[in-house]
């Protein structure tokens, strides 16, 4: 799956997509670093939808079907579900190995990284295209989507089915 970036054309002298992009970031990471505890899901939801990054992003959406997607085959939720998975096993693959990627130390180290593997999954906000990433050495064992795992209902652990 491909995620597609929709865009509107620019006046001339307004920012970029990339700049809008940038500052909606901020303000919802603004957003979330302002709120005292630990952070809950409901915490970052709401850190996400009380700045700008919601709204801007609804304004993509369109009641006839035209522009951006929600779920579904190149839906929002879908790509962002992937970047989540993708983001959280490469965080599993450096703490595996014990060093970042690009990370000098893990030259010489006896296990490197070695590209990845594609995986297909089923959830409940369309089908995902994941790449899982691989060591050397054959010996990760990701926990946040096991080997084998083809489905996924309430996106924890015990929800993976194969």
């Amino acid at each position: 799956m491909n995620a597609q970036t929709h865009t509107q054309p620019q006046a001339p002298g307004s920012s970029s997509v990339a700049d809008s992009v940038r500052r909606l970031s901020d303000a919802a990471a603004e957003s979330l670093a302002s709120r005292r505890g630990p952070v809950s899901a409901e915490s970052l939801a709401r850190a996400l939808t009380d700045g700008p990054w919601l709204d801007e992003l609804m304004s993509h959406v369109n009641a006839d079907g035209s522009g951006l997607r929600l779920t579904g085959e190149d839906g929002f939720l879908p790509a962002l579900v992937k970047a989540v998975l993708e983001k959280g096993l490469a965080v599993e693959m450096a703490d595996h190995l014990g060093y970042e990627k690009g990370d000098p130390a893990g030259r010489g180290s006896g296990n490197s990284r070695n590209g990845s593997t594609p995986k297909s999954l089923d959830t409940e906000v369309g089908e995902i295209d994941l790449d899982t990433p691989r060591d050397r050495n054959s010996s990760f064992e990701p926990r946040l989507v096991p080997k084998g795992a083809r489905r996924v209902t309430g996106g924890s652990p015990a929800g993976w089915t194969r």
